[in-house]
């Protein structure tokens, strides 16, 4: 990774609200790198707690150093370039895996394959399918082990596989694999990631659509991207019920802590539910699916994603005055109106954090309306 985007990392509020537009904090960055957004459209930057973060960042946009700019290596048509026996024995086989965001071959990559925080979140609901994994947000290098085999994930789109039994065994880690990380992939248009896409609200920028969306994934996802409104909880066939009824059980436990102002001092079952819910959708994606079913799995996954910040933002606002967060609620996240233009600056943050909630809820009923 550049020295330019790993310096832009420890510069973001790390909220993840979407006030600017973009799905993550990493969105923003990208864009505001490359000139495709401006600074204010974070209205966190505007705090005094954040003068030194914004100060850096547009130092870093003024800099020299170099962003990726190098041209997309080929890919071939399973994303797995060659397989050939371990230098050490011949019972066992070593792979190079290749993903890619849909930037044709040779053509310039304006950003790296994989978010590397997005990377690190990835992995994290594949924990269940290796002994240890090891992921580093600033290096945007992972590595997962189990028994003599070992996997490394880089955020230029390449997975190593060493040691492993045979090359179906490859073929079939990765599948799941390149499922899980499905999310963590950048679009090379706008700079958003996958799941970010996946809301429908992200408008590409130097193409017609999202080069993401041609990527070689397993399955073909709708051009237009709005995809909580090709499947939903009416869709589910009998198997994936059971993912329905979590998902609106976090959503309505999310609805209750945000609007009724009761965020529980122990957060353990909604965050038991989201991993559930990965863990099931991950178990689901293990056979093949129709593109229908792989979408409603893929919308699960990244319906847990905002949960997943969702709740970071509930564990934020339990330490703040439960005045100030029904002030926020009742004038300005249930107004119609632009709360931005009119919010005072002390409550920027609560606000921002409150967005963040009220973006999973407001997911999670579309899909579930569906």
């Amino acid at each position: 990774m550049s020295s330019r985007w790993k310096n832009a990392w420890k510069a973001v509020p790390g909220i993840n609200c979407g006030l600017c537009g973009r799905g993550i904090c990493s969105g923003f960055i990208r864009a505001f790198l490359s000139n495709l957004s401006d600074i204010d459209s974070c209205p966190l930057y505007s705090l005094p707690q954040y003068k030194d973060a914004r100060e850096n960042i547009i130092s870093l946009k003024e800099s020299k150093l170099p962003i990726t700019g190098h041209p997309a290596p080929p890919v071939s048509d399973r994303g797995i370039l060659f397989t050939k026996p371990c230098k050490d024995t011949d019972e066992k086989v070593m792979a190079e895996l290749r993903l890619s965001n849909g930037v044709q071959p040779g053509k310039t990559l304006n950003y790296m394959v994989f978010s590397p925080e997005l990377l690190c979140s990835a992995l994290e609901v594949l924990s269940n399918y290796f002994q240890s994994i090891k992921c580093s947000k600033d290096l945007g290098y992972a590595r997962a082990d189990y028994e003599d085999m070992s996997i490394t994930f880089l955020n230029d789109g390449r997975i190593n596989m060493r040691r492993v039994n045979d090359e179906h065994q490859v073929q079939d880690l990765y599948n799941i694999i390149r499922f899980a990380l499905l999310g963590s992939m950048v679009c090379n248009c706008c700079g958003s990631d996958m799941y970010s896409i996946l809301t429908g609200k992200m408008v590409p920028i130097k193409e017609t659509t999202h080069t993401i969306l041609n990527a070689d994934l397993l399955v073909k996802l709708d051009a237009s991207a709005d995809i909580l409104k090709i499947t939903g909880k009416s869709k589910l066939i009998n198997s994936m019920n059971s993912l329905g009824s979590r998902i609106d059980k976090i959503h309505s436990h999310l609805k209750v802590a945000l609007f009724s102002f009761a965020i529980p001092d122990d957060l353990t079952e909604i965050r038991s539910l989201i991993s559930e819910v990965e863990g099931i959708s991950m178990e689901l994606a293990k056979t093949q699916r129709s593109d229908s079913e792989a979408a409603q799995l893929i919308c699960a996954l990244m319906l847990m994603h905002f949960s997943k910040i969702a709740l970071q933002s509930l564990e934020w606002l339990k330490k703040s005055d439960i005045k100030l967060r029904k002030e926020i609620v009742e004038n300005y996240l249930m107004s119609s109106e632009d709360a931005l233009d009119n919010i005072p600056l002390e409550s920027i943050e609560v606000y921002a954090h409150s967005c963040g909630i009220n973006r999973a809820i407001s997911l999670m009923e579309l899909w579930l309306s569906q």
